[in-house]
């Protein structure tokens, strides 16, 4: 996660770390200066033990929830964007009719069936003259369509599946249609009845290597022998809704879905690989719109969008419980007041003593300061390792949930989370 109320993590994190060491600097003023007085603070704290457990127990919720919160919003933005990186893979933009609607995005489940095809003839020229825009590593044509399918030998039927053609010729920027094994495959390699079928497709029909699945094009099946089980990508027929695919090369999937000379896409590659090549997306997006200037087609950084789609949502959610967290920082303030109120009417006599000694008011405060100090950066590492272990549990009921509409939850919390989440806690 990048963002939060509109700034930047990396500049929260600075100002909190700022914070914190202005805080513990107080403290380090009081050891330098009078270390007696420190250690009389802190040494309440293994003397009295329950009483330092409650304490600490009240200090931490607050860190607990922000800590939660922030690992729940790492965990969402690191899930939607590494599956926008590993299925689009080396697509960056994509070029398409432009409808005013979704149907640019390539993990909608409406963009399945294309607002307006291009003509072959013009989407080539298209494709030479994309190749030679500053950035741009290479352009393919792709057509699509959903399809049912079955599987005669497991008994399995699937009535929505993405069927997908690309044109061989230009996969040289793509090597995206790659086995489970690693091994990067050509459609041009595919025999005129052979398919690839990807990784959920073959999950959801028990499709194994070297089967034959029906493909049933306007109510006509047709009979393919499955060459090799792919990888999910957006080239090989996953989409958010529908991870279920096959690919095939263009010329055969045009003859199959009975559309000669249509292709309803074209994917652009970036120099660079499947993570850097957003850097350049803003340029290439622009250069790609000013050739397609006076046509209905549009180009549109896919891969950007859904990385920047997958930082408002986690910033989102984030803000939602960091916003609730900040009800409970003020009632953790008061907690703090109420519970040194109690231990300076507790310590009534100790103070008294203290005094009679020749120690002034500023004294005192110093020594609660030392201890007060002492009690928050313990309650704020509790409450952060705490807070991750809730977010973990929160996170197995949302991959369940969410293994439902294709989207794989993974747990992930970054460095720069826990630290903002620990010096909030502690301020």
């Amino acid at each position: 996660m990048n963002d939060l109320f509109g700034l930047s993590m990396n500049y929260i994190m600075i100002g909190l770390l700022i914070v914190l060491g202005v805080a513990l600097s107080t403290i380090g003023w009081v050891l330098a200066r009078n270390r007696v007085l420190f250690f009389i603070g802190v040494r309440n704290i293994p003397r009295r033990r329950a009483q330092t457990v409650l304490i600490i127990v009240g200090l931490m919720l607050s860190t607990v929830i922000i800590s939660t919160a922030f690992s729940i919003g790492d965990t969402v933005n690191y899930s939607i964007t590494n599956q926008a990186y590993s299925r689009l893979a080396h697509i960056d933009e994509t070029v398409q009719a432009a409808t005013g609607d979704n149907s640019g995005d390539l993990f909608s489940v409406g963009s399945a069936v294309s607002a307006k095809p291009f003509p072959q003839g013009q989407a080539d020229q298209f494709v030479d003259a994309f190749k030679a825009v500053d950035g741009v590593d290479g352009a393919v044509t792709v057509i699509r369509a959903p399809v049912p399918a079955s599987n005669p030998r497991a008994g399995q039927t699937e009535p929505f599946a993405i069927l997908v053609g690309v044109d061989g010729e230009n996969m040289a920027a793509f090597p995206d249609i790659e086995s489970t094994g690693g091994t990067v495959l050509s459609v041009d390699a595919l025999a005129r009845d052979e398919i690839y079928a990807n990784s959920s497709a073959a999950d959801k029909l028990d499709i194994l290597k070297g089967d034959k699945i029906t493909i049933f094009v306007g109510g006509q099946p047709n009979v393919f022998t499955v060459k090799e089980i792919v990888k999910d990508r957006a080239l090989t027929g996953a989409t958010a809704g529908i991870s279920k695919g096959f690919a095939l090369s263009l010329a055969r999937a045009q003859e199959l879905l009975k559309r000669p000379g249509e292709v309803d896409f074209i994917a652009i590659s970036n120099n660079g690989g499947v993570r850097d090549g957003i850097d350049g997306s803003v340029a290439v997006e622009k250069a790609l719109n000013a050739k397609l200037q006076g046509t209905t087609w549009k180009a549109q950084a896919a891969k950007q969008d859904l990385v920047d789609q997958a930082n408002e949502a986690s910033s989102f959610l984030t803000t939602f419980f960091v916003v609730l967290g900040l009800f409970s920082i003020a009632a953790g303030m008061m907690l703090i007041f109420l519970i040194f109120v109690m231990l300076a009417a507790e310590r009534r006599v100790e103070m008294g003593m203290m005094r009679a000694v020749g120690t002034k008011r500023s004294h005192l405060t110093e020594v609660f300061l030392s201890e007060g100090m002492a009690y928050n950066v313990m309650a704020a590492a509790v409450g952060c390792g705490l807070g991750v272990a809730v977010s973990l549990g929160m996170v197995r009921v949302m991959a369940i949930l969410f293994s439902e509409f294709g989207l794989s939850i993974v747990f992930n919390v970054s460095a720069r989370s826990l630290i903002v989440s620990y010096s909030l806690g502690v301020v």
